[in-house]
C-alpha cells in the first residue's frame, strides 16, 4: 500500500512537472506572438510610407492608405483574440497545477493568487498586454479618418 502511494506521489510530481512546462511554454508563445503582431503592424506602416509619395498618383496613395488602415485593423482584432485565447489556456493551466497542489507539500499558486489579490499590489499579469493591440490600432484608425476626411 506504501509502495503504491509512493509510485502515485511520484506520478504526480511528474505531472505537475509537465504542466509547468506548458505554462512556460504558453507564456513564451505569448512573447512570440505579441513580437509578431507588434513586427508586422510596423511593417505595415513602413509600406505606407512608400506608398504614401508626392511621386504616386493620389487616388492610389489613398487606396493604399486604405487598404493598409482595414488591414492594420483586421490584424489588431485577431491579435487581441489571440492574446486573449492564450490567456485564457494559461489560466486554466494554472488552475489544474492548483488541484495537483492540493496533493503536494506547498501549493505554490494557491499562495501566489493570495499575494497578487492583496489591494494595490499588482496589475493582472497581461493587462497591459491586452491594451497592445488596442493602442498598435491608433494609428491605423487616424489613417483611415484622414484618408476619409480628405476625400
Amino acid at each position: 500500500m506504501a509502495e503504491k502511494q509512493a509510485e502515485d506521489s511520484m506520478v504526480l510530481v511528474q505531472q505537475y512537472r509537465g504542466v509547468m512546462v506548458m505554462i512556460q511554454q504558453n507564456y513564451t508563445r505569448r512573447t512570440a506572438t505579441n513580437r509578431f503582431y507588434i513586427s508586422i503592424g510596423s511593417g505595415l506602416l513602413v509600406f505606407l510610407t512608400f506608398a504614401v509619395n508626392p511621386s504616386v498618383d493620389i487616388e492610389i496613395q489613398a487606396l493604399a492608405a486604405s487598404m493598409v488602415a482595414v488591414v492594420g485593423l483586421v490584424l489588431c482584432l485577431v491579435w487581441s483574440l489571440q492574446i486573449r485565447a492564450l490567456r485564457n489556456l494559461i489560466d486554466i493551466e494554472v488552475k489544474l497545477a492548483q488541484e495537483m497542489e492540493q496533493e503536494l507539500p506547498f501549493d505554490f499558486f494557491c499562495r501566489q493568487e493570495e499575494l497578487l489579490k492583496q489591494p494595490g499590489r499588482w496589475l493582472k499579469y497581461g493587462v497591459v498586454e491586452q491594451g497592445l493591440p488596442v493602442l498598435m490600432s491608433l494609428p491605423y484608425l487616424l489613417i483611415l479618418g484622414a484618408v476619409f476626411f480628405y476625400k
